[in-house]
């Protein structure tokens, strides 16, 4: 779920065979449009921002981060950049090996992910023992994979049929990427990588399961740092 405001970044965690080929979408990449809500100002002056959300933190301190970026009339990853080079930082996945995918491949490679999807409707999370990455069809294609154990999503320990890579896919347009952070959080989940489009609008977040493994990813995360740290979404 998303984390209030008083926590700075979003602390999204929940309570608790082989997969053939997926169908990708109906429609190509380029058939799809590129979200940009009409009351997202990406212009807003990160001074005024600044004051404006330590405003709005002290009447509603338990308000979720993306709804006090609606209320301030900007976009999650605008409130986010405002730390930047904080308890976030600007990543440059290009420099990967192969770009994105390669990028998301080593993310993968440092531990157990929990990922998560969400638009104004609805809320995809889903923990990843492993994830799969493949190019097709203009998509990423990620799979995900499960160890075949009991987990406790929804509060309740109920086993996950089989093990392997399960029935559980999603796919990503490279292109949406425009900005990539690292978050460190304060909370239950404190490493992750969040991904928004060119107006700030999340696209996918990963977070690392393991709190263990924080030093692994701070110096994976550290050689994809970004030159650029402003407090703004300019555009790389």
């Amino acid at each position: 779920m998303n984390t209030p405001v008083s926590n700075t970044l979003p602390n999204e965690h929940a309570a608790g065979g082989t997969a053939g080929d997926a169908a990708l979408p109906a429609q190509s990449p380029s058939a799809l449009p590129a979200p940009v809500p009409p009351d997202i100002r990406l212009d807003a002056s990160p001074e005024v921002l600044r004051s404006s959300w330590e405003e709005l933190k002290k009447q509603s301190p338990r308000l979720y981060l993306r709804d006090a970026a609606r209320r301030l009339g900007v976009s999650e990853a605008q409130l986010i950049a405002l730390d930047a080079g904080v308890l976030s930082f600007r990543l440059a996945p290009e420099r990967a090996e192969g770009g994105l995918i390669g990028f998301l491949r080593e993310l993968a490679a440092l531990g157990g992910l929990f990922i998560i999807i969400r638009n104004d409707n609805a809320v995809f999370e889903v923990v990843a023992d492993t994830l799969r990455l493949a190019e097709g069809g203009g998509y990423i294609n990620g799979f995900v994979g499960t160890a075949g154990e009991k987990n406790t999503a929804g509060g309740g320990e109920k086993p996950v049929a089989g093990g392997g890579f399960a029935d559980t896919h999603f796919h990503l347009r490279g292109e949406a990427a425009a900005h990539v952070f690292a978050v460190h959080a304060i909370g239950h989940l404190q490493r992750g990588v969040q991904i928004f489009d060119a107006a700030g609008v999340a696209v996918i977040k990963f977070y690392l399961r393991d709190n263990a493994l924080r030093g692994a990813f701070d110096a994976w995360s550290q050689r994809y740092r970004s030159e650029d740290q402003s407090p703004t979404l300019a555009r790389r």
